[in-house]
């Protein structure tokens, strides 16, 4: 299969269309995120201070953490960096970071949509990717690549990949 038709690329092209939008405001990305952590905390999944801490923080042009313990004493850490003028966000982080309950071992959850292509080509290092595993992250870190994520769907994905009952109800089909 040509580079031209690879799955890879079509991966990579969508997210480059999808970090571009009219609807990407700071407002409206923080705005998005807020929503998010009011459900967290709806949900005594967060502390409410939580969403007077996100509420308070502008996201800057440039990058910026927000942050946020989570019940289980796990950390939420949020970075993204936007160009406000062409409506784009050039990267983000979405990472949590806890110890397990039984046994104290360490896991991170991290979703990274980098600033631009690194490695060999689009399967080598993809744009938006996430890091899943036990013990420090870096020693190891293995990437699996992920379809366009705006960072608050980054930020559901990843709560629902560490903590199964907050996965969204399953789709059934329409009679």
């Amino acid at each position: 299969m040509s580079e031209a038709t690879s799955v890879w690329t079509r991966l990579e092209e969508q997210i480059r269309k999808g970090r571009v939008s009219p609807a990407h405001s700071r407002t409206e990305v923080q705005n998005t995120l807020v929503r998010r952590v009011k459900a967290l905390a709806g949900q005594r999944r967060c502390s409410a201070m939580a969403v007077g801490w996100f509420e308070s923080r502008s996201i800057q042009q440039g990058r910026n953490q927000l942050l946020a313990h989570l019940q289980d004493e796990a950390l939420l850490t949020i970075c993204i960096d936007m160009d406000e003028r062409r409506r784009e966000i050039v990267s983000y982080s979405v990472a949590l970071h806890g110890a397990l309950s039984v046994g104290g071992t360490t896991w991170y959850a991290r979703i990274d949509l980098d600033e631009r292509s690194r490695g060999q080509g689009p399967c080598a290092h993809a744009l938006l990717h996430a890091h899943l595993g036990v013990g420090e992250e870096g020693k190891f870190s293995p990437r699996a690549p992920l379809p366009w994520l705006h960072p608050a769907d980054a930020l559901d994905w990843l709560l629902a990949t560490v903590e199964p009952a907050m996965e969204p109800p399953f789709p059934t089909p329409e009679s």
